[in-house]
């Protein structure tokens, strides 16, 4: 969802980026992108608490675009996809290029470094921990390697 350009969420999902409790990290652009979005306070947290929150907390912080009940959902999707093929393709597209331009430049030397951390962390005996303390349904026990 971090990736999307708009999101449309019912008021009953949850998000959050749990590499933290599988002692893994969010190698896949979660990192880098909630980096961008967010305040670094608020993205420090979700990202070391690994912690879920509502809907209501993520269309506060800006990730949402949209709030709806689970039952409007389809309506407003397609409601804003036809707002939005009204336009000139060619202005839309523009304007999506300008608006990822400087976040794309600015990621694009990070991500060999993000690729390195994430192997680290899969390839770590607490990443071996987290899944089988999560198919165990227990407690980690960590051992920072």
């Amino acid at each position: 969802m971090l990736a999307c350009d708009l999101v449309v969420a019912t008021k009953n999902c949850q998000f959050g980026l749990p590499e933290a409790k599988r002692g893994l990290v969010a190698g896949a652009g979660g990192a880098l992108r909630l980096g961008e979005m967010l305040p670094p306070a608020i993205a420090k947290e979700i990202l070391l608490t690994g912690s879920l929150f509502d809907a209501s907390r993520a269309y506060q912080l800006g990730l949402v675009n949209r709030l709806v009940a689970e039952a409007e959902l389809f309506d407003a999707v397609i409601g804003l996809a036809n707002t939005i093929a009204q336009n000139a393709p060619l202005s839309v597209r523009s304007s999506l290029a300008l608006v990822k331009a400087e976040s794309e430049q600015a990621r694009a030397p990070l991500w060999k470094m993000n690729d390195a951390l994430l192997r680290r962390a899969i390839e770590s005996n607490d990443a071996l921990e987290g899944a089988a303390a999560f198919a165990g349904k227990r407690n980690p026990i960590w051992r920072g390697d």
